[in-house]
């Protein structure tokens, strides 16, 4: 088989699995909160990349990856910090407007390095930018409706979607940060990043189960729960993230970032297939964001071509 259709499938596969996450956790949150759906994602998570890492390389990285503060930096507020606020906010607002938010993560990165590397984007991609933005606001507001119906509701969105927006800036951090870790192959950095994000999981989860906010899944409730769990720890965690690795050394990043940008579309199919009514004014703020990104992804090829 061809590489490149190698890399299509692999990239497909994470992104159908990424996609599909966030629908499944707001079904496991009928039984489980956010905090203990975190805690046990990613201490699978850890205990089968840790395990391969010293499998692979033995103790002596892990030793010196838990004496690095980057790794811890990166893995507490990047890791941690991300997953704690995306799966808090799933909590308030719908998985659909989540994966849009997680879709805009590129635009996010370019304002954080404009921020602080003073690096400017090209007018295209401003304007991609505001086109995106403006489509969430118009899918998150139900096209403004949301404001004229109910204060108690559109409070409850609006700290959802800020609290997802949180999240995602969390994972523009954790992605400039596990950049300048060039020592580090993706596997160590998956890996200790997930170890070290371990402590705030677990402070968290207690202090949500001191102040009685845990949520315990009943006996009865464990078949439902188990293959959810199952699914957001080997699948979301383990087997996108390969998938993702293999497809995008194929690729290359900016064609793997392209297949990325239609992860709502299959959020919103998971979504129509459990039943859930999508309004019209979320079909449309939807599009707007993935034809911006589709757009500025095509324009930055285009420029990488002509430099070339």
């Amino acid at each position: 088989m061809h590489p490149t259709t190698q890399g299509i499938g692999f990239v497909l596969l994470a992104v159908m699995a990424w996609g599909a996450q966030f629908p499944i956790a707001a079904g496991a949150m009928q039984h489980i909160d956010s905090t203990g759906i975190n805690l046990f994602r990613y201490g699978l998570s850890s205990l089968v990349l840790v395990g391969s890492m010293v499998w692979s390389h033995g103790t002596a990285r892990l030793h010196q990856g838990l004496r690095l503060p980057a790794i811890w930096w990166v893995g507490t507020i990047g890791m941690a910090g991300s997953s704690t606020l995306m799966f808090l906010g799933i909590r308030f607002t719908r998985p659909e407007i989540a994966v849009l938010v997680l879709s805009l993560q590129p635009a996010m990165t370019a304002i954080a390095e404009w921020v602080m590397f003073r690096k400017r984007p090209a007018f295209v991609t401003l304007v991609c930018m505001l086109v995106a933005f403006g489509g969430l606001a118009w899918a998150v507001t139900r096209g403004g409706d949301l404001f004229t119906h109910g204060s108690n509701e559109a409070a409850q969105e609006l700290l959802g979607c800020t609290l997802v927006v949180f999240g995602a800036a969390a994972w523009v951090f954790y992605t400039l940060g596990s950049a300048k870790l060039k020592a580090w192959s993706p596997l160590e950095i998956t890996a200790m990043t997930c170890l070290t994000a371990m402590p705030l999981l677990i402070a968290v989860w207690l202090l949500s189960l001191s102040l009685g906010w845990a949520l315990i899944p009943s006996p009865a409730a464990w078949p439902e729960v188990s293959w959810r769990l199952a699914f957001l720890s080997l699948v979301g965690v383990l087997a996108a993230m390969w998938c993702w690795n293999l497809g995008t050394v194929r690729l290359g990043t900016l064609n793997a970032i392209l297949m990325l940008h239609f992860m709502p579309v299959i959020t919103f199919v998971v979504r129509a297939a459990e039943g859930a009514a999508l309004r019209r004014t979320e079909i449309v703020g939807a599009s707007l964001v993935i034809a911006a990104l589709v757009a500025n992804n095509l324009w930055l090829r285009y420029q990488n071509q002509f430099r070339a």
